[in-house]
């Protein structure tokens, strides 16, 4: 019965977030091309430097993976709507060419399972894929900026989510209704969260939004992952930030950490005691305690992180 009214519910939201007008019809520089056993409708974006977005697709079902290029031009991105209501899809993975997917791209996919997107995209649009109730998890890549308003809205099924390092931005809803999902963590390079955005589901009991039961926040004290979950009352775990080595906040330890207190102390051989790193970031890179950075605390920072490499074969 909770699958069932998942299922309508999931129908419902979507349908009112986007018009049943046809989709992409009438398209200008739209062409069709065979791949993969499947037709996929595309449109020219540059005749120039031939690229081209792909429009819609008939034939799609099963595992599906994304092709980088149709006919002579490389596909550099899916049109809004551009599979959706497919529910015949199981999986989908995407090429690096693929760098930006248009809003409701596969919002009403009901069967869609997995979804890997490539290190390489650039952009997501709202509501990607809203209303994907059978959606278990989702690989979002390194270089994505933002998580839109009601990207994984109903997604009653999402019982992971991984915010990746390159996120400054997280919309509204995005993860409304996700009822699966039991905490997140929230990167230090977030600063903005929408209303709504994480931890929160429709409670038919109290006919009210709520905090999903058990939900928790983790992320750099201070920060705006602190402020979004106080806000909503949410438990909120200090996760990020106080770790020796750690220059660039990003929860790990690794050579990017090395790097960042040698080009800091590039800056202050030339600027003298003008510092750019937070007291934070001063305090995880200070790694011989002498209240200064110096080469020295980039040499112990590798020898660190060659240590964990070692201790992990």
């Amino acid at each position: 019965m909770k699958r069932i009214v998942s299922i309508l519910a999931a129908a419902v939201l979507v349908a009112e977030a986007v018009s049943a007008e046809a989709v992409n019809a009438g398209a200008d520089n739209s062409y069709t091309a065979e791949y993969d056993g499947c037709m996929y409708h595309y449109q020219v974006i540059s005749d120039t430097e031939k690229t081209a977005e792909i429009l819609s697709a008939e034939g799609l079902s099963g595992r599906v993976d994304l092709p980088s290029q149709l006919d002579d031009y490389k596909i550099t991105g899916l049109d809004t709507k551009a599979f959706f209501g497919n529910t015949d899809i199981t999986e989908v993975y995407f090429p690096a060419e693929i760098k930006n997917i248009g809003s409701y791209a596969f919002s009403g996919c009901l069967s869609l399972r997995k979804a890997v997107l490539a290190d390489e995209t650039e952009y997501i649009g709202e509501g990607c894929f809203m209303g994907c109730n059978s959606l278990v998890r989702v690989s979002l890549g390194k270089t994505l900026e933002a998580i839109p308003e009601r990207c994984f809205h109903s997604c009653t099924s999402l019982n992971y989510a991984e915010i990746p390092y390159s996120v400054i931005g997280i919309g509204s809803e995005a993860y409304f209704g996700c009822g699966d999902v039991s905490g997140i963590r929230i990167p230090p390079n977030v600063k903005h969260i929408g209303a709504d955005a994480i931890g929160i589901h429709y409670d038919i009991r109290s006919s009210s939004n709520a905090v999903i039961s058990g939900f928790r926040v983790s992320g750099l004290a201070d920060s705006i992952a602190q402020t979004y979950a106080e806000q909503y009352s949410i438990k909120f775990k200090r996760d990020y930030g106080e770790m020796e080595g750690d220059a660039d906040l990003n929860g790990r330890l690794t050579t990017s950490d090395a790097t960042r207190v040698l080009v800091e102390c590039s800056k202050l051989a030339q600027r003298g005691n003008d510092m750019s790193l937070s007291m934070l970031q001063f305090q995880n890179s200070d790694m011989n305690h002498d209240n200064r950075i110096t080469t020295v605390d980039a040499t112990r920072i590798m020898k660190k992180c060659a240590e964990l490499s070692a201790s992990t074969r």
